[in-house]
């Protein structure tokens, strides 16, 4: 009986380290990407090959990077994983993106 206990207890605490692993990378990731700078713990899963626009996935959250070349500017949004690829557009009159 008292092995089964261990073993729960293991179980239950490598479940809390891996969530909170993922609860930092996710709070790094989204002060970078609020900040306007591009996350670390991400990676590319470039559908096209071709497209400077991209979709990174982390750990149960994806950043969508949207680049416009004629204005040099690159915006990203974070959300989850079945977040829709949009890419909005530029308002002309003052340069912000409209959502």
């Amino acid at each position: 009986m008292y092995y089964r206990e261990i073993k729960v207890y293991r179980a239950a605490a490598i479940i809390a380290l891996l969530v909170i692993i993922a609860t930092v990378f996710f709070a790094v990731d989204y002060l970078r990407v609020d900040s306007g700078k591009s996350p670390i713990f991400c990676i590319s899963l470039d559908k096209n090959g071709d497209s400077i626009d991209q979709e990174l996935y982390g750990a149960f959250y994806k950043v969508n990077k949207y680049v416009y070349i004629y204005e040099e500017d690159t915006s990203y949004e974070i959300g989850p994983w079945w977040m829709d690829y949009d890419k909005p557009e530029l308002n002309e009159k003052n340069n912000q993106h409209i959502l």
